[in-house]
């Protein structure tokens, strides 16, 4: 079966946004014929080069069309102005080569990839608008602790979310989590039918395994701005004792404004700690099967695929209440503790090390079972499934 695969965000050698969704494709690519269209402007400060390209290529299994309009960085080019500029062009490009496609092809389902008013044509324009279509949902912004919307703003949003969301023609929506899935149906009224999966963790062999030593192996990685509250874990480290803090080692990596105040940070006791900065893919998944327990403290997440990707190593997470977490951290695997809890993450930290101190964790099992979990075959056929059930029940209706 042909799918058309409309992303709202697409990665390549210069823009790192979008990974998750290329994975997906990737995965259903496995079962079916995957058309990617993907259109962006680039901040560049070389845009004089080439300001329009367009590429058509394969790439795993996909024909993917990648449109980019290169714009030089800073405010003259960027602003609330010049958005409304970029919205038009962007539209009406999806317009042109979705419509060359489907002039050629004949759908019998459109793919989403997070939601944004460049998609609306798609519901009301005649060559589209009766061809069924999922959306998977990755987005953040619909979770109240990250848009941080208050009166007017947040009605107008909310009010957006249910009229697009609840279209006819949208005959599915593929949340990360159920934790986005709950917040759309509770918050927002959404009445779609969803179905939960999860982003996709490719893992390496080639790694090497950690290596036993005296101390336990702390690591944290993350894009660090809000909502992660890295000053959480820094405070509970305070308030362990010396002796306690000898047997631990901690790796920080990543960037952002709370990295930067974390490297500030002035600790009360004597610590192991070691800050790697920015880290590539390889980096942090070897940095993850090195380490005895990944923290990922933080305020909101719709997935967490750094947590996706430790337990697929193996190794167990302390992390709260949220995203993915919600769904997957048990005892087996780690801890998730209340958000806002301060006095519970210190206790949990301090049970966690007592577990790894006594080997309480089987990494074997642990890694099993979330590399099936969160594996291209496995997605990919979920995702099969779920196109079946969407085209049935176009059969059904009919």
């Amino acid at each position: 079966m042909k799918i058309l695969f409309i992303a709202n965000w697409w990665p390549n050698d210069e823009v790192y946004s979008g990974i998750f969704i290329k994975e997906h494709a990737k995965s259903i690519a496995l079962y079916h014929e995957v058309h990617v269209i993907n259109v962006k402007f680039e901040p560049t400060r070389t845009f004089y080069k080439s300001v329009f390209s367009k590429k058509n290529y394969n790439e795993d299994g996909m024909q993917i069309c990648e449109v980019k309009i290169k714009i030089p960085k800073g405010r003259l080019f960027n602003n609330r102005y010049t958005e409304v500029f970029k919205r038009i062009i962007i539209v009406w490009l999806y317009k042109y080569y979705a419509s060359i496609l489907v002039a050629k092809t004949k759908y019998p389902l459109i793919h989403l990839n997070v939601f944004s008013s460049d998609f609306e044509f798609l519901f009301t324009d005649k060559k589209y608008k009766d061809i069924p279509k999922v959306l998977t949902e990755h987005s953040g912004y619909y979770l109240p602790a990250q848009n941080r919307l208050q009166g007017e703003e947040l009605n107008k949003f909310i009010l957006y979310t249910q009229k697009w969301l609840n279209q006819p023609m949208l005959k599915a929506i593929l949340p990360v989590s159920k934790h986005l899935e709950q917040t759309l149906i509770n918050y927002y009224n959404i009445k779609t039918p969803q179905f939960v999966v999860p982003n996709i963790v490719t893992v390496s062999d080639e790694l090497p395994a950690s290596t036993e030593t005296e101390k336990i192996k702390i690591c944290l990685v993350a894009n660090w701005e809000y909502p992660k509250d890295l000053n959480l874990f820094l405070q509970a480290i305070d308030r362990l004792s010396q002796e306690e803090l000898n047997g631990i080692k901690i790796t920080m990596g990543g960037f952002g404004s709370l990295y930067d105040e974390a490297l500030q940070h002035k600790f009360n006791k004597e610590i192991d700690i070691s800050y790697r900065g920015r880290l590539n893919k390889m980096e942090v998944y070897q940095l993850l099967k090195q380490s005895d327990l990944l923290v990922h403290p933080t305020l909101s997440e719709t997935f967490s695929c750094i947590v996706a990707e430790a337990l697929s190593y193996g190794t167990p997470v302390l992390s709260m209440k949220t995203g993915i977490m919600l769904d997957i951290i048990n005892e087996d695997n780690g801890i998730a503790v209340n958000i806002g809890d301060n006095q519970l993450f210190y206790d949990s930290l301090v049970n966690i090390l007592d577990k790894l101190r006594n080997k309480k964790f089987d990494r074997n099992k642990i890694s099993a079972t979330y590399q099936t979990k969160f594996s291209p075959k496995t997605v990919g056929s979920l995702i099969s499934d779920i196109y079946s059930f969407v085209l049935q029940s176009k059969l059904e209706n009919t």
